[in-house]
């Protein structure tokens, strides 16, 4: 349950208009267990954070193109691993360089 004066401070600055609503649903616990059991799910596979690819139990290193999810399941259909034939250094290279244009 998320609850407290933090709270209440943010829905104010936030111009909540309904306060009380807004306390309702941060007191409502439906979909705590849910939450639970994909936090233990993320925590068996190694999951640190978001967005995080799975492709047949391989673990992406970073966010992939959309183009290498499709080359990955590709390859798991032909029976060959998740990333073979994947170029992972063109890959990063080209996020290094849009985060350098970004600048």
């Amino acid at each position: 349950m998320l609850a407290g004066d933090p709270w209440d401070r943010f829905a104010s600055e936030a111009d909540i208009e309904n306060i009380a609503q807004f306390k309702n649903c941060m007191q409502e616990t439906q979909g705590t267990d849910r939450i639970a059991e994909s936090v233990l799910l993320a925590n068996q596979l190694g999951i640190q954070g978001t967005p995080t690819v799975l492709v047949n139990g391989w673990k992406w290193p970073f966010p992939p193109s959309l183009e290498h999810i499709r080359k990955a399941v590709e390859n798991v259909t032909a029976d060959a691993p998740p990333a073979k034939d994947i170029d992972f250094l063109g890959e990063v290279s080209a996020m290094n360089e849009l985060a350098e244009d970004s600048r």
